[in-house]
């Protein structure tokens, strides 16, 4: 039986889900990931001996190793938890819990992708503890009659504020000179960061796209919306090809696309040799010279095919490769092929919890990401004909919480011209947080997977209404924007 180290059974816990938080940690060691986007510390246990446990899974996780049974019980082994001063004698963690109690708490675990739900449960249980040992403190301090009331009164309310503190460290900015001085220095860093890599911020590197965006900032979800067959997965795609190209660790989750599909494609958009064609092993030249360029970057890529897993399962995986150097931009391939975490959840709230996973993982790890998602059909009753952000397909809180939202649009008669080998496809961007929305217009060139900027007069600015329909037929492509070899 495990030591217990509890302070009051009249006190708020629920051991039961911390054993539930450290069990699925033992089962599926992503589920560290999915506890600390959560909040989650040691110190939130009740019992102190999970607590260790809790403890030694972040450390393995923080040294890049996968917190596993054997990695968090050699953590435990070598730490020590009781010594006696007198004989030398020690205890290591792992002899005070029981190497037989971990391996007991595995078999007692079902599901692990509601870790989330105990982790927050356990959080509440110790704001709650918290807040009572801040109020019996000032309860005490109450009946010191030494103490006089000005005093008294500062001393209740830094004993209150500071059990309070701990649930929003960051949160607030206080407008003195200090901040003032760390703005500089952010500013700074970023002139600094710049100066030595044109490159270190996420771009889409089409330039009438990056003329209305800018920079991607660190914490930004940005959605790509579009009907089916338009092109949002080779959108993202082509930006996390051009992003891993100038030095970014790129993370791609694709939920329908087998590997074999995605390398195919990008095979494609950088021989021109057609998809059907590399498909019946064809080994030109062009296949290898596009595999020798391919080759300089493609190590900055981790594709994860990834059916069937939830948003708090990819976000704790994204924050997993994160805290090892592998990814500060990711992209999740689509939000329509998410399974609910919770199925009897209505489908507008279960897509908006989702999202919001999304949101906090961008926020927490300082990562872009990069979310598709596909529209409702009703947008062809629309005056204009084409989807905008409000068709974003389940939930409204979509466009809502995302900084960027940009919508694709391929022309109904673009569809029925299926004899020209290039296309218009239109990028609207409908949210930027930073400020300037518009249209830009991009030629995608069929079978090869490819979306470039067209060659066009430089001074002309944002599309009109319906464009399609006044704007002649481009004749080639302008591939100076770097995306190919």
């Amino acid at each position: 039986m495990m030591a217990r180290f509890r302070e009051s059974e009249a006190l708020p816990h629920d051991i039961e889900a911390e054993e539930s938080v450290i069990g699925a940690i033992l089962v599926d060691p992503a589920a560290i990931y999915r506890c600390q986007e959560a909040g989650l510390t040691p110190s939130d246990f009740w019992d102190h001996t999970l607590g260790w446990i809790y403890e030694a899974a972040e450390r393995v996780a923080a040294s890049g190793f996968s917190p596993d049974i054997v990695t968090i019980s050699e953590e435990l082994a070598a730490t020590i938890a009781l010594s006696d001063p007198q004989t030398g004698a020690t205890q290591s963690r792992l002899d005070v819990i029981g190497a037989d109690t971990l391996t007991a708490m595995i078999s007692r675990v079902g599901f692990t992708s509601n870790v989330g739900y105990f982790a927050n449960i356990v959080r509440e249980h110790a704001r709650r503890r918290r807040l009572i040992a801040a109020i019996t403190q000032s309860a005490s301090l109450c009946h010191r009659t030494d103490i006089d009331i000005p005093t008294l009164y500062d001393l209740v309310s830094q004993s209150l504020f500071s059990a309070m503190s701990q649930e929003a460290d960051g949160s607030h900015l206080v407008g003195n000179d200090e901040a003032i001085e760390r703005y500089r220095q952010l500013l700074h860093r970023r002139h600094e960061m710049l100066d030595n890599n044109p490159d270190a911020f996420v771009r889409t590197y089409w330039r009438k796209v990056d003329a209305m965006l800018g920079p991607l900032q660190p914490g930004y979800l940005v959605v790509i919306g579009a009907r089916t067959s338009v092109g949002k997965t080779m959108a993202m795609e082509q930006i996390a090809e051009a992003n891993a190209k100038r030095g970014h660790k790129v993370v791609f989750y694709h939920l329908e696309l087998s590997h074999h599909t995605m390398l195919d494609r990008c095979v494609a958009r950088y021989s021109g040799v057609p998809l059907w064609m590399l498909r019946t092993g064809y080994t030109g030249r062009e296949v290898e010279d596009a595999l020798n360029a391919i080759s300089t970057w493609f190590g900055n890529i981790t594709y994860v095919h990834c059916p069937g897993w939830t948003a708090e399962r990819i976000a704790a995986d994204i924050t997993r490769l994160h805290a090892s150097g592998r990814c500060d931009v990711a992209f999740v391939d689509y939000l329509q092929k998410i399974p609910a975490s919770n199925t009897s959840a209505f489908t507008a709230k279960s897509v908006g919890l989702q999202v919001e996973a999304f949101k906090t993982c961008a926020e927490k790890t300082g990562i872009t990401l990069f979310l598709g998602s596909q529209v409702s059909r009703f947008f062809k009753e629309s005056t204009t004909k084409r989807p905008t952000m409000d068709d974003l397909r389940d939930s409204g809180e979509i466009a809502e919480k995302a900084n960027v939202v940009i919508m694709l649009h391929r022309p109904e008669n673009e569809r029925e011209n299926n004899d020209s080998p290039t296309e218009e496809v239109w990028v609207f961007v409908e949210k930027n947080t930073d400020g300037q929305t518009g249209s830009a217009r991009l030629i995608h060139v069929r079978g090869r997977f490819l979306l470039g900027d067209p060659v066009e007069d430089d001074d002309e600015d944002s599309a009109p209404e319906q464009p399609w329909e006044e704007q002649p037929e481009p004749d080639e492509i302008d591939l100076a924007a770097d995306l190919l070899f």
